[in-house]
């Protein structure tokens, strides 16, 4: 049953909002009446909605149809109209619960319920007990069907073939017809006895495999989706994360995630793809909006979003991986690193990857490590009959023997070092926002120290630049200059050494150090306001503590228990007292959440939720463009969205059941 009411959420099936305790009632009227919280208790029937400012009868809405007042009238206040009279309340309300339609809408209401809790059965499976029996065989035959989608959908295997349509039978067909129909064929011969039967003995119309397998899929990522929803709405606390791109048929995807605090840890999870064509700020941000209504998450409780803005990145590095990303190069390759650089343990370059920086920290250090074998590869393939081929092999060749390129790639390795436990923290979906500004705050002060020492940092990059050099037969020699140069530095410098150091390792040094500031330490005067909280060390009775106290509760009003100040600074106090009977002190969010009981200091609790919530990248996002590149393939790229977003869900979340067992 679908309802389409003010009272419900726009996608949960008899779903009534109830306002939280922290909730204030609208004033309206000369005389500023509003509805009153203990009416719900004192009707239990009464329902609120805020959209409307009014009251409704939540069981007339669903059960007293369209007309049945007196002298057959069409229901008004209470059923199809919000009443809003709060001076005649008590006793509109008396007279509503006499009714007679609305005690048969209560009667209907409880018959209703016992259905679907299964307390008893409908009238027609009781009048026809052969009807009760073949719903129960219908239900057998359809969960090995649905076992095989969702094993296909787990391990993301395509299950459409050349010819996937039409009559099912047991025998091979001479055309491909798909991992479903294979599998299901392999499973009805391979022992389950009423899959096989159900197979041959059904009707055309009723084998539940051809239309009916997107309909499971969609049904199956919304079951996922709401089980999601369902705890981001308990957490009343969230954060979104956003990214987006485009799939093979050129559709501009929205990546949907979502960060909250569930079962004592940081969740990010993914959500949905939303097909968009404005690709404005604002029609993003209707999007997303519309988005979290449809699929039933309350964003009254988001307190933060986070949006991708980095740009990919793109170079010499990528250009080799690209080259010998073909099978007859890569065995030229994998020659070459057997011949030459035997004791490595890899066999082949890796992909500067556009949205994980982990594995672009890994593609600097794989080629370095092979770089020799990169040289004698391209040698080889240079002398090839096929003019593309080698001309290619030897533009390559020309770059990398090349000494800006060698001096390059040791300055890129070298600042690649220092970020990289950055960049693995920023990779992992747990992290909490105070962890990931220490670390960028370690990052950058050492990444300053390199650039306070510069002279001695690059000479040891130098050398190592010049040695390899040196053993390759490598010209080093300093760039031409000219008197007026527009296309490159022209610097006068006396030596190569503080050439390079001037041109390429400064400027590289303080652009990146100007962009983990820019991205990540911009955080930190939102989470300075969060220190209050920490018990990491003794608090003063200064202004800037109540004051920081103060501007959190004032920010946060809405989601907070309570509105003062005073009593959030006692309660804070209260719980550092309790942390002081630990044998150790909690060390980051998550561990100071599992040690602060909801119910004793409920205000503290829900801060420290909102500082956990904090989103810092779109790794998760980012992650799930993988995903829809596997899915969305040349061969499968006329998926519809429910379908995408259906296996993106079996795929992404194969640890979420679906089955009921």
């Amino acid at each position: 049953m679908r309802i389409s009411s003010p009272l419900f959420s726009a996608d949960k099936e008899n779903d009534i909002w109830v306002p939280d305790d922290s909730y204030v009632f609208p004033s309206s009227g000369k005389r500023n009446l509003k509805f009153q919280r203990c009416w719900l208790k004192r009707w239990n029937w009464l329902a609120y909605s805020e959209k409307d400012d009014g009251a409704y009868c939540k069981y007339c809405v669903l059960f007293a149809g369209e007309g049945g007042d007196v002298g057959k009238q069409t229901f008004g206040n209470l059923v199809k109209k919000p009443f809003k009279n709060w001076k005649d309340a008590i006793e509109v309300f008396n007279n509503h619960r006499n009714c007679e339609y609305h005690k048969t809408s209560i009667l209907k209401e409880t018959c209703a319920k016992q259905i679907l809790e299964k307390k008893v059965e409908p009238i027609d499976i009781q009048i026809d007990s052969g009807i009760k029996r073949k719903i129960i065989e219908n239900r057998k035959n359809l969960i090995p069907i649905i076992e095989t989608i969702i094993f296909c959908g787990r391990l993301n295997l395509s299950l459409r073939g050349h010819r996937d349509s039409g009559l099912f039978n047991l025998t091979e067909p001479y055309e491909n017809d798909g991992n479903f129909r294979s599998l299901l064929r392999f499973r009805a011969k391979s022992g389950d006895v009423a899959l096989k039967t159900h197979l041959e003995t059904c009707s055309k119309n009723a084998s539940y495999i051809s239309p009916i397998a997107s309909e499971i899929i969609s049904t199956c990522g919304d079951i996922i989706l709401k089980k999601i929803v369902n705890k981001i709405n308990e957490a009343k606390c969230f954060s979104i994360l956003v990214d987006e791109t485009s799939d093979i048929s050129g559709i501009e995807q929205f990546s949907l995630c979502a960060r909250y605090f569930n079962n004592g840890q940081i969740n990010e999870d993914f959500l949905l793809f939303v097909p968009v064509t404005d690709v404005t700020g604002k029609g993003l941000a209707s999007t997303l909006l519309t988005s979290l209504d449809l699929i039933g998450i309350d964003y009254n409780y988001m307190i933060d979003q986070g949006y991708d803005g980095a740009a990919a990145m793109s170079g010499s590095v990528e250009s080799i991986y690209n080259f010998f990303n073909s099978p007859k190069r890569q065995n030229i390759l994998t020659t070459s690193i057997q011949n030459i650089v035997p004791i490595s343990s890899h066999t082949k370059l890796k992909q500067l990857c556009p949205t994980r920086w982990v594995q672009r920290h890994d593609s600097v250090i794989i080629y370095l490590e092979l770089q020799d074998a990169v040289i004698d590869a391209l040698e080889k393939i240079s002398s090839w009959p096929d003019k593309n081929t080698s001309s290619s092999a030897n533009q390559l060749h020309f770059v990398i023997n090349n000494f800006e390129f060698q001096i390059t790639i040791q300055i890129i390795s070298t600042v690649f070092a220092v970020s990289l436990p950055l960049s693995k923290l920023l990779q992992t979906p747990g992290f909490d926002l105070s962890h990931v500004i220490n670390m960028a705050d370690n990052s950058i002060n050492v990444l300053k120290e390199m650039r306070k020492n510069v002279e001695k940092d690059f000479k040891l990059i130098f050398e190592r630049a010049e040695i390899f050099c040196k053993n390759s037969n490598i010209n080093i020699s300093l760039p031409r200059r000219v008197g007026k140069q527009v296309h490159r530095d022209n610097t006068p410098v006396t030596t190569l050494e503080e050439y390079y150091k001037v041109t390429i390792f400064i400027p590289y040094l303080d652009t990146f150090i100007t962009m983990i500031s820019d991205r990540l330490l911009k955080h930190k005067s939102l989470l300075k306001s969060f220190n209050c909280l920490f018990p990491i060390k003794e608090k003063d009775n200064s202004d800037t503590f109540e004051n920081d106290i103060t501007g959190l509760v004032k920010k946060y009003s809405q989601l907070l228990p309570s509105f003062s100040p005073l009593l959030v600074i006692a309660e804070l106090k209260l719980w550092w007292t309790s942390l002081q009977n630990l044998s150790k002190i909690p060390s980051n969010l998550s561990e100071l959440l599992n040690n602060c009981n909801e119910n004793d200091y409920p205000n503290v609790y829900k801060l420290l939720k909102i500082v956990a919530t904090l989103p810092i990248t779109t790794a998760t996002a980012e992650r799930s463009f993988s995903t829809i590149r596997r899915l969305k393939t040349y061969l499968r790229n006329t998926m519809a969205e429910n379908r995408l977003n259906g296996l993106a869900q079996l795929n992404i979340h194969r640890t979420i059941e679906v089955i009921q067992k």
